[in-house]
């Protein structure tokens, strides 16, 4: 075998090896959650419009639109669905989401939905038919009565 032959096997050797320590390295295990669920997981969470998506590091990254537009940077465990990185500037629930909880907690016949920045104002009546203004927490769906 000649010496140029020897280096370029060796060579495609050092790549190969080098090519499958990166893709074992970037491997999504068993235990974590398939692009398409992590995608179901960042929808349900309001985020419609996923620009890109990546699994690294053990994590998904995505970049994303938030209900106001704005385009953000998420990490998303991806064993969990949780999102670690950032809190602040997260989507905000839908009207519609809003109103489910609002009806889980005992109210009924909603009047009125309105949004003030990270809190929705609502009306509806209490368990006992009074009309009642609530405040509901845009992100977390707290209800506290007005």
């Amino acid at each position: 075998m000649s010496r140029s032959t020897l280096i370029a096997v060796c060579m495609g050797a050092l790549m190969t090896m080098s090519a499958s320590s990166v893709f074992a390295k970037e491997a999504i295990t068993s235990d974590m959650m398939p692009m398409s669920k992590a995608l179901n997981s960042l929808q349900t969470k309001g985020f419609n419009v996923v620009k890109k998506i990546e699994f690294e590091d053990g994590v998904y990254e995505a970049k994303i639109l938030n209900a106001v537009g704005k385009e953000i940077k998420v990490k998303m465990n991806a064993k969990t669905g949780e999102i670690e990185k950032p809190k602040e500037g997260l989507a905000l629930l839908s009207a519609l989401e809003i109103a489910k909880k609002v009806e889980d907690a005992g109210y009924r016949n909603i009047s009125k939905i309105d949004t003030e920045g990270k809190e929705y104002e609502v009306k509806a009546l209490s368990k006992e038919g009074k009309e009642t203004k609530l405040l509901v927490n845009a992100q977390s769906g707290e209800i506290t009565v007005k």
